[in-house]
C-alpha cells in the first residue's frame, strides 16, 4: 500500500510539471551599429580611440543563470525542474507557477529591448529681425520660443529650414540618416612627359553636399530622459571657381568652396521637449543670419511605470544603465583649421586633450551599486543583481531596489549634466579699447551693464564690430565641439617635369579650412565656478591673392593667407557671468583692431 501511495505522489508531481520553450533571440541578438558617412570638415590627424565600452549584448547563459538564482533557487539541480539552452531557445521544465514567474522576468527584459527612440533635428537659419525678443542660447526652449522659431523658418524673409532629419533608433543602438549628393570636379592635371612632348592628364576630385545626422541614444535611469551621442554635419557648395593654368598644364581647374557646419556632442534631452543644441551667427559670406540646430526626442513602446509595493517581499526591477556604461563613447574633437601643412605645434586648435573623459566600466558599476546596498545582501538565496547588456536587473526587497535607483541617479549626475558655453567675439578700434581697457581687464567677470554696452556698440558698428556669437550645448566632463566655416581649394605649387627637349608644369592642389570652432570640456567646480578647457579657434582665410613666379612656361600660383587666433581658456570662471578670456590686436582691412573673446558658462536644466 505504501508503494502505491509513493507512486501516486510521484505521478501527481510529474503531471504538475510543464515543459515550455522561450525564444531568447530578441534579447541576445544585438542590432548592428550603423554609423553615418563622414562629410564636412576632415581631421588631418588620427583621432583618439573610443573610451566608452562597446555593448556586449545579453548573453543567454547569463539570463538562464539569473532565472535559476532568483526563481525557485536550489531546485534546478534535482530531477523535477530543468532548464537548458538550445540554439537561442530556453527550454524549461517546471510547475506552472514557476513558468509564469520566468515568463514575467523575460517580458520585463523584452519590453525594455523593444523601446525605440525617435530623434528629429532641424537646421534653421533665422534673420536677426526674427530673433528680437527671443533667447537663442543653447538649452531647453520654452514652447513660445520654439513656436516663434518654427514660424520664422516658414517665412523666406525671416528664416529658412536648411535641413530636416529624423531617425528611429533602438535604445543603445547607433544609427543615422543622411541626404548626401556626391559631385565630381576637375581637380588637377597629371603631366605625362616624354622626349619633345607633354600631355596633361585630367584628374577629378569629389566633394559631398547634404547633411548627416548620426545618433547613439542611451536611455537614462530617469524615465523621461534620453542621452544622445550626436553628430550633425552639413556641407553646401557656395562657389565653384575656375583658375587658369598654363596651356601646357591643362588649361583650367575647378575649385570648390564649401560652406560647412558641424557639431559633435553628448546631451540629455527630456522626452517631448525641444532642445536648442547650437546657435552661431558666424557666416562671413552672408552675415546677419543665425544658424540654429534644434532637436527633439520621443520614446516609442515605453515600459509601464514600476509598481510601488510595500513590505520586505522581494520583487524584480530593472534600470537603464547605458548612459553610465557607454558615455562618452566617441572622441568629440573639433577639426583643425588653417592651411593643410600647419603642424600641431604651430596650430594647437583641435589638439588632443590631456585628460580622459569620465565613464564607468561594467565591473565598476556593479561594485559601486553592490557597495551602496550592502554587498552581503546579495549572498541571500533568491536575491540577485545582474547586468544584462545595458539593463541592470535585480530581485530584492523594495527598500534595496530604491537604494539602487538612488545610487544610479547620483552616478549619472556626477558623470555628466547638461551645460552650455556662450561665446562672443567683439572687435574694437584701438581708441575705443584704450578708453575701456582698465575697466574691462580689472573686473572679476564683466559687469552686466558693461557687457551689454559692449554688445550694443558692436551691433551698431560704431567704433566696434561683432565678429561672431556662438552657443553650444554639451555634457560636463565630455569633449564637444561646434564648428561653422568653409573649405576652399587652391593651386599651391607646380612640380616641374623635365625631359630631353621638353618641360611642363604639374599643378599641386591644396585646401584651406577657416571659420569659428568652439572645442571644449566643461567641468563644474565648487562654489559655483567652472573649469573650462578650451581649444577653440578663429581662422580667417583670404583667397584673392595670386603670385606669378615669372618662370618660363609656368603660371600663377595662389597664396591664400590664413590668420589664426587662439581662443584658449585654462582658468576657472564663475557660473552664468560673462568673462573676458583674452584680447589680441590684429590688422583687418588695413586697420588695427583689438579682438575680445568673452564667454559665459551655464548649467542647463535637464527637465
Amino acid at each position: 500500500m505504501r508503494s502505491l501511495l509513493l507512486l501516486a505522489a510521484a505521478a501527481s508531481l510529474a503531471s504538475a510539471q510543464e515543459r515550455r520553450s522561450y525564444d531568447l533571440r530578441p534579447l541576445t541578438e544585438s542590432a548592428v551599429p550603423q554609423p553615418g558617412p563622414r562629410i564636412g570638415f576632415t581631421s588631418r590627424r588620427s583621432e583618439e580611440a573610443t573610451v566608452g565600452e562597446e555593448d556586449p549584448g545579453i548573453n543567454a547563459d547569463d539570463v538562464a543563470e539569473f532565472l535559476q538564482a532568483t526563481i525557485a533557487p536550489g531546485t534546478w539541480d534535482g530531477p523535477e525542474n530543468g532548464m537548458s539552452l538550445d540554439d537561442g531557445q530556453l527550454c524549461v521544465t517546471a510547475p506552472a507557477e514557476t513558468q509564469e514567474k520566468i515568463r514575467a522576468v523575460l517580458e520585463l527584459l523584452e519590453a525594455r529591448a523593444a523601446r525605440v527612440v525617435v530623434i528629429e533635428l532641424d537646421a534653421i537659419e533665422v534673420s536677426q529681425a526674427a530673433l528680437k525678443g527671443l533667447d537663442v542660447s543653447a538649452g531647453l526652449l520654452e514652447e513660445r520660443s520654439a513656436a516663434a522659431l518654427l514660424s520664422a523658418s516658414g517665412d523666406p524673409a525671416r528664416g529658412r529650414i536648411r535641413h530636416q532629419l529624423s531617425v528611429r533608433a533602438g535604445a543603445g543602438v547607433r544609427t543615422h540618416t543622411a541626404s548626401v549628393r556626391r559631385r565630381t570636379y576637375l581637380k588637377d592635371f597629371d603631366i605625362e612627359i616624354a622626349q619633345g612632348a607633354s600631355v596633361a592628364d585630367p584628374v577629378t576630385g569629389m566633394f559631398d553636399e547634404g547633411a548627416v545626422l548620426d545618433v547613439h541614444p542611451h536611455l537614462s535611469t530617469a524615465r523621461d530622459l534620453v542621452v544622445l551621442e550626436l553628430r550633425f554635419a552639413a556641407s553646401r557648395l557656395a562657389e565653384l571657381a575656375k583658375f587658369e593654368l598654363p596651356a601646357a598644364s591643362g588649361g583650367s581647374v575647378e575649385q570648390p568652396r564649401l560652406d560647412l557646419f558641424e557639431m559633435r556632442t553628448a546631451v540629455a534631452i527630456p522626452m517631448g521637449r525641444t532642445l536648442l543644441l547650437a546657435a552661431t551667427d558666424y557666416r562671413p559670406e552672408t552675415p546677419g543670419w543665425t544658424s540654429l540646430l534644434v532637436v527633439r526626442a520621443r520614446l516609442e513602446n515605453p515600459v509601464p511605470a514600476d509598481a510601488n509595493p510595500t513590505g520586505d517581499e522581494p520583487v524584480f526591477r530593472a534600470w537603464d544603465a547605458g548612459a553610465l556604461l557607454h558615455l562618452p563613447h566617441e572622441n568629440f574633437a573639433g577639426p583643425e583649421l588653417g592651411l593643410a601643412e600647419t603642424s600641431d605645434d604651430a596650430n594647437p586648435g583641435g589638439c588632443i586633450f590631456g585628460d580622459d573623459p569620465l565613464c564607468l566600466g561594467r565591473e565598476a558599476l556593479m561594485e559601486l551599486v553592490g557597495t551602496a546596498t550592502g554587498s552581503e545582501i546579495w549572498d541571500t538565496d533568491g536575491l540577485r543583481l545582474a547586468l544584462m547588456g545595458d539593463t541592470l536587473v535585480a530581485r530584492a526587497p523594495v527598500h534595496v531596489l530604491n537604494q539602487i535607483g538612488d545610487t544610479l541617479a547620483r552616478l549619472e549626475t556626477r558623470l555628466g549634466t547638461p551645460a552650455a558655453l556662450d561665446a562672443w567675439l567683439v572687435a574694437l578700434d584701438p581708441a575705443e579699447w584704450a578708453s575701456r581697457r582698465d575697466i574691462v581687464t580689472r573686473a572679476n567677470g564683466l559687469p552686466e551693464e558693461l557687457f551689454s554696452d559692449l554688445l550694443t556698440l558692436a551691433r551698431k558698428g560704431d567704433r566696434a564690430r561683432l565678429i561672431a556669437t556662438s552657443s553650444a550645448l554639451g555634457r560636463t566632463g565630455t569633449r564637444f565641439h561646434l564648428t561653422r566655416g568653409r573649405r576652399a581649394s587652391f593651386v599651391a605649387d607646380y612640380d616641374v617635369e623635365i625631359a630631353q627637349n621638353a618641360r611642363a608644369w604639374d599643378p599641386v592642389p591644396d585646401c584651406v579650412d577657416d571659420g569659428l570652432s568652439l572645442d571644449l570640456v566643461l567641468t563644474p567646480a565648487t562654489s559655483g565656478r567652472w573649469a573650462v578647457d578650451s581649444r577653440s579657434a578663429l581662422a580667417t582665410a583670404t583667397f584673392e591673392e595670386a603670385f606669378d613666379p615669372k618662370a618660363e612656361g609656368g603660371g600663377r600660383i595662389q597664396t591664400p593667407k590664413c590668420e589664426w587666433v587662439s581662443l584658449a581658456l585654462a582658468s576657472p570662471v564663475a557660473e552664468n557671468r560673462p568673462v573676458l578670456v583674452s584680447t589680441v590686436m590684429r590688422e583687418e582691412g588695413g586697420k588695427q583692431e583689438v579682438v575680445l573673446f568673452m564667454v559665459r558658462v551655464r548649467t542647463v536644466g535637464g527637465r
